[in-house]
């Protein structure tokens, strides 16, 4: 078996020329961008099965008038490849990208009465949030697909309770260097997806050792492209985390599903022991129904102080936790109460900011879920 494939080993891959005819960056939201060559052969297959993908998720061609949000330019590949989908359903759409101008683009979207839109959830909780009043008085989205970031159920919920969306689904999951990896069926439920068996082989090995994992034991995703001709990709670690789902899927389909459990960026040492931004989230959503962004700060000592953890939310949410009641469900985590009051090896503070204040990656404008302010 060969040796597990890295995410710094993937700028050493050698590229043939004949098989560089497309050029995209990484958003960078892990570490470095890198840079990922595809053939037009690559890319079109990929695409393709993408769209079988993003219409066994609930997108509908012949019914649907699309809006694409995603980010463009900086080599990003996120607007670029949603184009291509839309265009293979031949699903009429509006190639917009994340403008800037939330007026505008309530604008059209209102206008001529788009149903679906495509994007990254911060943007289009940004464009909500902005446009809050009319989208609530006339609101023509019934579904939304989206990429790139967890959508947590608090946050679907808030969508469909103040906006009546009907369908909130995965467009895709993927990356831009290892491409289209998996997608959800009507029946795939939070981060549920199906394979692309055809693109890919998937292995998920253990959190500690480079062993398969036990059943539905949460390990690291492998993935192994079979079709790829510009860039070879085996036993690739994405960066996520997830667990095999061996339970038949509804839909009939008996393609391998897996569901993804967070990154491994999500785990972060801090105060002399190992959290998980996961935790936190999944606390917000499970007791206090939050649903707008959230970002953990990762600040150094200062003088005889410990680390400090800040935790960022969202101030303009409806449903703003309250200080106390945070407090109290963080506190009950057991690795981060002992650090706290135990050992005293970290502190903690509560910042409400507006959305735009939350640290973003430049490349793909995701916001980033841990970020590390001690170098």
């Amino acid at each position: 078996m060969s040796e597990i494939f890295k995410k710094e080993d993937f700028q050493k891959i050698r590229t043939k020329k004949e098989d560089t005819d497309l050029y995209f960056y990484s958003g960078g939201s892990s570490g470095e961008p890198k840079l990922s060559v595809f053939t037009y052969e690559d890319y079109h297959r990929q695409m393709a099965l993408a769209s079988e993908g993003l219409y066994a998720a609930g997108l509908d061609p012949r019914t649907d008038l699309a809006m694409n949000l995603f980010f463009a330019g900086g080599l990003y590949g996120g607007f670029v490849s949603f184009f291509t989908i839309l265009e293979d359903l031949h699903c009429p759409h509006f190639p917009m990208g994340a403008h800037s101008d939330h007026k505008f683009v309530a604008d059209v979207i209102l206008k001529y009465k788009v149903n679906t839109l495509l994007g990254m959830p911060s943007y289009i909780l940004k464009l909500f949030q902005a446009n809050e009043e009319r989208f609530k008085k006339d609101n023509p989205v019934q579904k939304i697909f989206y990429g790139g970031e967890h959508f947590s159920l608090a946050q679907k919920e808030y969508f469909q309770k103040q906006f009546g969306i009907q369908l909130i689904k995965s467009a895709s999951y993927g990356s831009v260097d290892a491409g289209p990896l998996a997608y959800q069926c009507s029946a795939c439920e939070g981060s549920v997806h199906h394979l692309h068996h055809r693109l890919h082989d998937l292995e998920i090995v253990k959190l500690d050792v480079d062993q398969p994992v036990d059943k539905d034991e949460v390990g690291r995703l492998l993935f192994t492209s079979k079709v790829r001709r510009g860039q070879k990709i085996e036993r690739y670690e994405i960066g996520d985390i997830g667990r095999w789902v061996s339970e038949p899927c509804p839909c009939g389909r008996r393609t391998p599903r897996f569901e993804l459990m967070g990154r491994t960026g999500d785990i972060f040492r801090a105060g002399a022991t190992f959290l998980n931004y996961r935790q936190f989230l999944n606390l917000l959503s499970d007791h206090l129904d939050y649903s707008g962004a959230f970002q953990i700060l990762i600040q150094p000592s200062q003088g005889l102080q410990p680390e400090m953890l800040k935790f960022q939310f969202d101030k303009k949410m409806v449903d703003q936790p309250q200080k106390e009641k945070v407090e109290n469900i963080f506190l009950g985590l057991k690795d981060f109460y002992e650090a706290v009051h135990k050992d005293k090896t970290l502190i903690y503070e509560f910042s409400f900011v507006s959305i735009d204040e939350f640290v973003s990656s430049p490349g793909s404008g995701k916001i980033k879920s841990v970020v590390d302010q001690r170098t």
